[in-house]
């Protein structure tokens, strides 16, 4: 009997509408030749970065916390709340000309592959998403902050490929990460604190809550699977 692959189950082909059914098209889940587009799950796709992008480098303990606990991804987010906000903060205040210059092109530079009308290629994305965020901790002018954010370059790079990875593929989530860069753009080239780091916030919190959306999820789905399975 045909068959396809659905997070770690493989289901009988007659199941595939009833599994489709169960997603819904929020939560398109790609088969076969389209596997690509979207993934099984934020905390593996945030795990196989960190495999193919750190493997024979950075022996840290938080890498190693990373590699064996990958569910420290939503961990990630919330340190990455805690430090981008004050960045984003203190860069509205204290950017200088050049550093407005660099932010302005970081962003440019996104904003113009996304409007491409080209394929995403993700790991492109995360890594001109990751460039904007880090053009803007740089302009703050607190070097801890900066070192800190730096140090964990690989580890933020896996949460930013993990967003991109899930989200840019769905419409809705897609223009929302736009908005919110834009508006992070705006508060900080604007010189408005508080709105930059409210803006820094509610983007990684949008983020968070999408990706533990799906993470639950695919959790409902590999429950339904296993059921399914047992029809058989």
């Amino acid at each position: 009997m045909a068959s396809f692959a659905l997070g770690s189950y493989c289901l009988p082909s007659d199941a595939c509408a009833i599994a489709s059914a169960f997603r819904g098209p929020r939560y398109e889940r790609a088969c076969g030749c389209c596997a690509a587009r979207a993934s099984s799950s934020p905390v593996k796709d945030a795990d196989r970065w960190w495999r193919r992008w750190c493997r024979g480098g950075d022996d840290s303990p938080l890498m190693h916390l990373f590699r064996d606990h990958p569910r420290t991804l939503f961990d990630l987010l919330e340190v990455r709340s805690l430090l981008e906000g004050e960045s984003a903060s203190l860069a509205a205040e204290r950017a200088t000309p050049a550093d407005r210059v660099l932010i302005q092109r970081r962003y440019e530079a996104m904003v113009e592959y996304v409007e491409a009308g080209q394929e995403i290629d993700v790991e492109r994305l995360a890594h001109l998403d990751h460039a904007f965020h880090l053009a803007i901790c740089q302009a703050s002018h607190n070097p801890v902050l900066v070192h800190t954010l730096q140090s964990l370059t690989d580890l933020l790079l896996s949460s930013v490929f993990a967003s991109v990875k899930n989200l840019y593929h769905r419409e809705a989530p897609r223009q929302m990460i736009n908005r919110q860069h834009a508006r992070l753009y705006r508060a900080v080239m604007g010189g408005k604190p508080q709105a930059a780091r409210r803006a820094a916030l509610d983007h990684l919190s949008a983020i968070e809550a999408e990706l533990r959306e799906i993470e639950a999820e695919d959790q409902r789905l590999e429950r339904s699977a296993m059921r399914l399975q047992e029809w058989e």
